[in-house]
C-alpha cells in the first residue's frame, strides 16, 4: 500500500518534515504535476492528498496544510496518523531536558 501525495508548487521542501516523508516507504511524493492537474487528480481519487508545507519565522516554524478527498479517505487517515507520529517524534527529540531547565542556586 502507498499513499500518493501531491506536493504544492509553493511548498517548502527544504525542511525535516519533507525529508522524513521522502524516506517513508509508503509515501509517494508527486512533484511533477501542475496545480490544476493535482486538484483534478485529488477530486478523482488518483492522488490521496495535496501537501503544502510553509516555513515561518517564529514558532511553529513549519505549517503543514493538507487537502484530502473523500475518494481516498482510508489513505488520508494513514497520512494523518503518519504526520502525527512524525510531529510527536520531532517534538520529543527537540524537548529540552529537565536538567537544562532547572537552575542551580
Amino acid at each position: 500500500m502507498s499513499v500518493d501525495i501531491g506536493v504544492a508548487k509553493n511548498s517548502d521542501t527544504q525542511n525535516p518534515i519533507f525529508a522524513s516523508l521522502k524516506k517513508t516507504s509508503i509515501v509517494n511524493l508527486i512533484q511533477d504535476q501542475s496545480t490544476a492537474d493535482m486538484n483534478t487528480n485529488l477530486s478523482k481519487g488518483h492522488i490521496d492528498a495535496i501537501l503544502n508545507i510553509q516555513k515561518n519565522p517564529y514558532p511553529p516554524y513549519y505549517t503543514v496544510n493538507v487537502q484530502y478527498t473523500k475518494a481516498s479517505q482510508e489513505k488520508g487517515n494513514i497520512l494523518q496518523s503518519l504526520l502525527r507520529t512524525m510531529f510527536y517524534n520531532m517534538n520529543v527529540a527537540n524537548k529540552p531536558s529537565n536538567a537544562r531547565r532547572h537552575r542551580q542556586s
